[in-house]
């Protein structure tokens, strides 16, 4: 993660999100194994899907979320929205203020 200054590109050390992608994205996932996960879903599925869990407001966790589960698609604004089926059945359509789509 970075910040541009003019041209100059500087790592964003002190933004959350940096702490969230390069050292703890969730509760159960190292780094590397969730980066590892990114590029094998874009590699073998061509999209990886995370759900952003939030806390206060502010993303807490990136929740691996199976490239077969979700239907991207545009709503009558054509704004990019996602119709999940979560483990247990259901569906939703969430925003991109909840899901993290990477193509």
């Amino acid at each position: 993660l970075y910040h541009l200054n003019g041209s100059l590109k500087q790592r964003a050390t002190g933004e959350r999100l940096h702490k969230l992608i390069s050292t703890h994205p969730n509760g159960y996932m190292t780094p590397q194994e969730f980066w590892e996960l990114v590029v094998t879903c874009l590699c073998l599925r061509g999209n990886f899907y995370a759900y952003k869990v939030k806390a206060f407001g502010e993303v807490a966790e990136l929740l691996p979320v199976d490239p077969g589960s979700v239907v991207p698609k545009l709503n009558s604004s054509w704004e990019p929205v996602y119709q999940v089926t979560f483990p247990d059945g259901s569906t939703d359509v969430l925003s991109q203020e909840d899901i993290w789509h990477v193509r």
